[in-house]
């Protein structure tokens, strides 16, 4: 019902609003077709919104924005230069563009920041940006003073905590490569500030902040030997923060993975890893990393592996997977028979024929090797070109 009241909204304005109007509705439809993740047409909108109003910095931000969160990196920025250009007082434009270039211009970087608090000295982000550029040059000082008057401004921000940790985190970092001893105030210091922001407000996409802020707490739990053996239940802790904010559990997965690793925690890894594959059945190498870490070896066949394509029952590349997987193991002929077997009703078809032609080929196998590469090119031809 709001998509189609929308769509009248913008049809009444194609036909009797101005040039900066109809540019607005664009940039309304181009959030709600973000929101649900409709990429491709919420950029069409965002050209043709540039089209009516080339002039307008805001549609240029909106665009830099969309193609920032598709990774498209020099698009965004030229687009975020070009608001800018349009209007030099843009200060979101000013403060995005200015960590996007931290790490090839940091004195760039500091003019957009210094121009924004210049103009707005109350703007919070811009003295968490004022914070990244002193973390940057190695200013641990400069860096907290600037942390702190950002969370002074927003002491109920989530990004402004997790910034006064972050610098306390580099304060930690710094004791340990001199080879100083850390004091446990900084330590003390970090944690608070981590556990102001996991309880603070959170206007990022996917409640990114408030989940960022758990992983530095497990973080620094780890790197504190006074109480390192509380980082294993604080990674879950964190875990299950991502699992209630309904964000992404990357951070949180990749932490506690990193930290089961580096500490040879057997249990903290598995636990991670099975929680990974329960979250991300499509990501292949958390299933293989969770049959390497589990299994004994030596046997016919992988039962992780088995409950993967149970999972995945269309998934072309986790059959491949499993049958590569029986050929290491000594078994081509019965992982080309399982391939022969699922390959009609598997969303890829042609990636488990493939499969089958690098089995048999490794296998020494000529005859199934040919006669899989012949029905490859038969049935699915084209299906690899580029």
């Amino acid at each position: 019902m709001k998509r189609r009241a929308l769509a009248a909204l913008a049809i009444v304005c194609l036909a009797g609003c101005g040039a900066e109007e109809r540019a607005a509705t664009r940039i309304a439809r181009a959030n709600e077709l973000v929101a649900a993740g409709k990429f491709e047409e919420a950029q069409f909108e965002l050209r043709n919104a540039l089209k009516a109003e080339p002039k307008n910095a805001d549609v240029n931000y909106q665009l830099a924005r969309l193609m920032h969160r598709r990774e498209r990196l020099p698009d965004a920025v030229f687009f975020y230069e070009e608001a800018l250009r349009l209007d030099p007082r843009h200060a979101d434009a000013a403060l995005t563009l200015a960590f996007l270039m931290l790490g090839d211009d940091v004195d760039y970087s500091q003019r957009l920041v210094d121009g924004v608090i210049e103009r707005d000295p109350k703007n919070a982000l811009a003295w968490v940006r004022r914070s990244d550029i002193a973390l940057a040059r190695g200013d641990a000082d400069a860096a907290l003073s600037a942390a702190l008057t950002a969370a002074e401004l927003a002491p109920q921000s989530a990004r402004t905590q997790i910034q006064a940790g972050l610098v306390h985190r580099a304060r930690i970092r710094k004791h340990k490569l001199l080879k100083e001893p850390v004091p446990d105030s900084v330590y003390e210091d970090a944690l608070a500030a981590f556990e102001r922001a996991s309880e603070g407000e959170d206007d990022s996409r996917d409640h990114q902040s408030v989940a960022l802020a758990w992983v530095e707490r497990a973080n620094t739990l780890a790197s504190w030997p006074a109480r390192a053996g509380e980082a294993g239940a604080a990674y879950r802790e964190a875990f299950e923060a991502a699992r209630k904010l309904g964000g992404s559990y990357d951070a949180a997965l990749d932490a506690a993975l990193t930290h089961a690793r580096r500490t040879q925690d057997a249990e903290l890894q598995r636990w991670a890893l099975e929680s990974g594959v329960e979250v991300y059945p499509e990501r292949l190498e958390l299933w293989r990393s969770l049959a390497r870490a589990t299994e004994e070896p030596g046997a016919s066949s992988s039962p992780t592996l088995e409950r993967m394509i149970s999972r995945r029952a269309k998934d072309a590349r986790a059959h491949s997977a499993y049958a590569r997987d029986l050929a290491a193991r000594g078994r081509a002929k019965d992982a080309l028979a399982h391939l022969d077997a699922v390959a009609p009703r598997l969303d890829e078809p042609a990636v488990a024929r493939f499969a089958q032609v690098e089995i048999a080929s490794a296998a020494g196998d000529v005859e199934a090797a040919k006669a899989a590469a012949a029905r490859l090119a038969k049935e699915h031809a084209g299906s690899f070109e580029d």
